[in-house]
């Protein structure tokens, strides 16, 4: 059993976890929202990419359009 799924929510909570490159799982998402025309629900986004490739700030602008969300990017200066 892997460390999430001993993991307790509340049921209104939804873990989704991609093993996948940020970039296309975050542009696959907001263009499945974008094709349904849905609002996100309120999100609050921890990026800690490895590095600067692969986190166009386009894509993060293009996320924080949307009302009720916040985002917090973790850059690693040290490596």
């Amino acid at each position: 059993m892997g460390k999430l799924e001993r993991f307790q929510t509340l049921s209104k909570f939804k873990i989704n976890v991609e093993c996948a490159e940020f970039e296309k799982v975050l542009t696959a998402t907001l263009d499945n929202l974008d094709e349904q025309v849905s609002v996100i629900a309120p999100t609050f986004a921890f990026i800690d990419p490895f590095g600067f490739k692969g986190l166009p700030m386009s894509l993060i602008h293009r996320l924080l359009r949307h009302e009720k969300t916040e985002a917090f990017i973790n850059f690693n200066i040290n490596n």
